[in-house]
Parts: structure tokens; sequence; C-alpha cells
């Protein structure tokens, strides 16, 4: 039997299982729990109510483990998805993600008649289902496909982002036969089948942009293909979170105003006061914490910022007072006599050269930015999508060459 959800979803669960009947998890249909569901929560769904917010916890959490027992899935970390997991089918490529709109099926009358679809369509394929080569078969294996916990910064030309909507799903396959990338459609590459395959589903003679409502992911990774420039390294989000932009705070500069907040006082004193604080995350948004709600926006109108972006521009303004004080010197000689006291101490630590190395990076890619027509991007990505992405970044300069010839606009 499946081991049961994961912190933050295992209390609200439990809590649910002991008020509903004994049988409720796994015997009953969604349209039997219906009545328990509604006679222990009574009135209706509030989201600004402290006592109902554990209830789309609860409600994932049980909906989750009827689906693990039911089809030996595991759990495994998911950051998109409500409670921060989501459920993984060893040996295929199968998940169970909550409903994206968890909260408002909560205060519907269309709950139960949702959570059977859903459970129904999922099982349907399990059963009919093969083993697939080289599927996931682990928490780590299912994370490093699904959960978006790698961040990059780039510049991003808007210009090309424009051109490239204007594109008909033909012309771009005819552009990745042409540059090589696929000589067959049933023998796309796999690094490739996040682009190729979507793109094949979609009618071919409608423009790019007019499927944004239905292939969000797709028209960001095509973004990220044709327009994408001076990249970071993809990397953990918590080394960003809890390395790289706390050192920009520990410099003296900055508005107060920003989401970014106030630099501390620069010196001895604030560069222990950050090497000495084990997590200086933000809270719940995460990288998003460091810039206030105005300095965040959607790349183009056509790429909407949905509740867990994976492509949005951020405000360069936030940013450029505090890079361009940046004292990289400064920093490792007071961190190298914090962290080694001592005449014969190691020097700096590896996180910290990282830390330092990412800020480089974020300097290039924010001067990047600032060129006409540019803006400043920042993806959430998979480990596997990152890696897959350092492999094919060339593609994207061959495949913008070949439409700009075959538009007849520069390049």
């Amino acid at each position: 039997m499946s081991s049961g959800p994961p912190p933050p979803l295992h209390e609200p669960t439990q809590r649910l299982l002991e008020g509903l009947l004994p049988r409720a998890a796994d015997a009953l249909s969604w349209a039997e729990l219906g009545p328990a569901l509604r006679a222990l929560w009574p009135g209706a769904f509030e989201p600004e109510d402290p006592a109902h917010r554990d209830r789309p916890l609860a409600l994932w959490g049980l909906a989750g483990l009827r689906m693990a027992r039911a089809h030996g899935g595991l759990w495994f970390p998911h950051r998109e998805v409500v409670g921060g997991a989501a459920v993984g089918f060893p040996g295929t490529a199968e998940v169970y993600l909550p409903p994206p709109a968890l909260d408002a099926l909560l205060g519907s009358g269309k709950l139960e008649e949702g959570l059977d679809r859903a459970e129904h369509a999922l099982g349907e394929r399990l059963a009919r289902g093969l083993p697939v080569t080289g599927a996931p078969r682990t928490k780590a294996d299912f994370q490093c496909l699904f959960d978006a916990g790698q961040m990059q910064v780039l510049a991003l030309d808007v210009s090309g982002l424009e051109r490239l909507l204007r594109f008909t799903p033909e012309v771009l396959l005819d552009a990745l036969f042409d540059a090589g990338a696929v000589t067959r459609p049933d023998l796309a590459p796999l690094a490739l089948r996040h682009v190729f395959e979507p793109l094949a589903r979609l009618p071919p003679e409608i423009p790019l942009g007019l499927h944004a409502a239905s292939a969000p992911r797709l028209l960001e990774d095509l973004a990220l293909l044709f327009a994408g420039s001076a990249f970071t390294l993809p990397v953990a989000e918590e080394l960003w979170i809890d390395v790289a932009l706390p050192l920009l705070k520990v410099m003296p500069g900055g508005d107060a105003a920003s989401g970014m907040g106030a630099a501390p006082a620069g010196g001895r004193d604030a560069l222990e006061r950050l090497l000495a604080t084990a997590d200086a995350s933000e809270g719940p948004a995460g990288f998003l914490g460091f810039f206030s709600a105005a300095e965040v926006h959607p790349v183009l109108p056509e790429l909407p910022v949905a509740s867990a972006p994976r492509l949005f521009q951020v405000s360069t303004e936030a940013l450029k007072v505090r890079l361009s004080a940046l004292d990289e010197p400064a920093l490792r000689r007071a961190h190298r006599r914090l962290a080694a006291p001592g005449p014969d101490a190691p020097g700096p630590d590896e996180l910290f050269e990282e830390g330092l190395g990412l800020l480089a990076e974020l300097a290039a890619a924010a001067q990047a930015a600032r060129a006409p027509g540019h803006v400043l991007g920042v993806r959430r990505m998979t480990v596997d999508q990152a890696r897959v992405d350092e492999r094919h970044r060339g593609l994207g300069l061959a495949l913008r060459g070949m439409l700009a010839r075959a538009s007849g606009e520069p390049g």
C-alpha cells in the first residue's frame, strides 16, 4: 500500500479521514462521499476564512491518497500544485495532479463530478497503458521530469517573440525538419518531444499566437528557443533564494520601496547576519518574493502569467543599483574572514562561490535586457528540461535565421 501524503498535506488529510466514514477513503465514490463532506464542512467555502484554508489541502490529500492506493502510485515534490506534492505512477509517464481550480470546485456544486471524472479518466489511461522504457520509477525520477524547481534568468527579444507568434505550426514544423532536428514525426528525439509533439497536434494553418490558451507551455518553450539570449545557468530555485539574491541585499544602495526591500547596512555585521541565516527565503512566493507585484509581468499579453508561471519578465530597476554596487572581491574577503578565522583555514565555500557566479551571470543578462526591444525574463523549468535546453540551444539560433529568411524579415 502506498504511503500517505507528505507535509503539508498529511495533517489536514488525517483530520478529514477521521471526520469521514471509516470506509470513505477507498471504498466510496466521490458521489457517495459528497454528503459526508458537506456534513463535515457545512456552508459555502470561503478562501479568506482561516478555518477553511486547510480544505483544499485535505481534499487534494484524500484524492491523491485514493489514486495512490488504487494504482500503486507514490507522492513526489511538485511546487506548482496545492500542497507542493503530486502522485506519480512508476513505470508510466502518468501523474495525478489536483484540478487547477480546486478552490473554485470547493465553492461549486460540481466538486464530486469533477473529481470522479478525473479519477475515471486517469484510471482508464493506467489500465490501457503499457510499461514505458525509461519511464520514471522513483520520487527523484518524477521530480526531475515534472517539478519546475530550476530557475534561469535571461534576456528576451520581444520583437522576435512577436514574429514567432505570427508563424503557423506548419511553418515551424517545416523549419524543424529543414534544420535537421527532426527527420520523421515518429523519430523526433526525446530531447525535442516537449516541443515537437504538441506542435504537431495543433491545427497547422492557425497562427501560433492564437493557441496561447490551449498550449501555454508550448509557447513558453518556443519563446525560449527562438528569442532567448544571455542565459544564466539553470540552478535550483533554493540556490537563488538562499544564496545568490540575499547577497544583493548585503550591498549598499537599492530602493527601499522595491519588492527587494531596503538593503541592510553593509559591512561585516550585515554579511555575518546573512551567512548565519540558514534559510533566507521570503515565504511561499520563493524567487518572486524578491520582487514586488508591480515588477512582475507577462512577457507578452499572449503569454499570461498564471498562478504558477514558467516564463515571465521582471523589472531590471530593482536589480540595477544593487548589481552596479556589487563588490565581489570585498564580499569574498569578508566571507573568508567570517568563515575561516584561523590562518590555516580553507577559503570561501562552494555555495558562496556559486552564488557570486550566478550574480555575475545575472548582471550579464540584465545588461543584455537593456538593449532595445528586450526584457529581462525568468524561467522555471524541470531538471529534465534544463538538460535538454543545454544540448539544443544552438538549434534556436539556426531556426531563427531560417524563419527570418522564410518571412523576408531581418533576423
